[in-house]
Formats: structure tokens, C-alpha cells, sequence
């Protein structure tokens, strides 16, 4: 009788397939880099000393707070169209806050049967306030899970 339980447990254990592991990054999001124009008119980063990311209530995601540095990554409703985020330049009480739109498509992607699907998006527009920040330029309007591509330039005003 115990043979017979151990051929059975040692059979049933060789029909188990185990999964494999996700590996692939499955959230797209919004490589946001901060810039300044410089003396040269050259782009140069600018590093913000304690900023503060606030989603609207549709992303899901939560506040961030960066710490002297000059990119980011902001995630992107998957249930709709239009997002924002608020953007504080420093955690600092009185600092200047403004707030980023967003406008994007978004695309179901198969990524394998171990990660399943994510969305990408494609962004069709991105405006801002004009408190601390200049302007956006879009560099790259596919935003996907490759860390190697920058999707947005946030150019700050001037030093005074």
C-alpha cells in the first residue's frame, strides 16, 4: 500500500509543469527627464532637489518623492485616455506646484504566457502649468517598458 501511495505521489508530481517566472517588466511608463537650457544653449539636466509626484485619483499609482534627481518615471491610466499629475519642485511648504496632462492611446500587448498582457500607449499631447516648469517636448511618444528610451523632456525656467 505504501508503494503504491509513493508511485502515485512520485507521478503526479511529474505532470506538475511549473510556471515560469516573469522576468520582463510589465508597467509602461513615462520616462520624464528635467531639463534647463544653459549659458551655451545647450540642454542640460537639472536635478530638482526634493520633488514631490501626486497622481490624479484615476492613475493607479501613489505620490513620490524623488530626491536630487533629474528623472523620473510616471505610470499612465490604464482605464482611460487623460491622466495628470501633480509635480511639486520641492517638498519644501510654499514650493511651486504644477500640474502635467497627459493624452495618450492605449494598446493591449501580449508579452508571453508567463507575464501575460500590459497596455502601451502612445502619447498624442502633454501640457503642463507654467509655475516652475517651461515647456515639454516629447521625445519618444511610445511609451513601453524599455528603460533605455526617454519619452519627455521637462524644460524648467531659467535661474533667475
Amino acid at each position: 500500500m505504501a508503494a503504491l501511495v509513493l508511485l502515485f505521489t512520485a507521478l503526479g508530481s511529474a505532470c506538475k509543469r511549473d510556471r515560469q517566472p516573469c522576468l520582463t517588466p510589465r508597467i509602461a511608463t513615462v520616462k520624464t527627464r528635467m531639463v534647463r537650457v544653459g549659458a551655451d544653449n545647450k540642454v542640460v539636466d537639472s536635478p530638482l532637489r526634493a520633488a514631490i509626484f501626486l497622481p490624479d485619483s484615476d492613475v493607479d499609482s501613489v505620490a513620490r518623492l524623488y530626491a536630487k534627481s533629474s528623472t523620473f518615471t510616471l505610470t499612465l491610466s490604464q482605464l482611460a485616455d487623460t491622466c495628470r499629475w501633480y509635480i511639486a519642485a520641492d517638498s519644501a511648504v510654499g514650493s511651486a506646484i504644477d500640474t502635467v496632462d497627459f493624452r495618450y492611446s492605449r494598446k493591449l500587448n501580449f508579452i508571453s504566457n508567463a507575464c501575460g498582457y500590459n497596455y502601451l500607449f502612445t502619447l498624442l499631447s502633454v501640457t503642463s502649468t507654467h509655475n516652475f516648469i517651461d515647456s515639454i517636448k516629447t521625445e519618444d511618444a511610445n511609451v513601453s517598458n524599455d528603460a533605455s528610451k526617454n519619452n519627455i523632456q521637462v524644460f524648467i525656467h531659467p535661474a533667475p
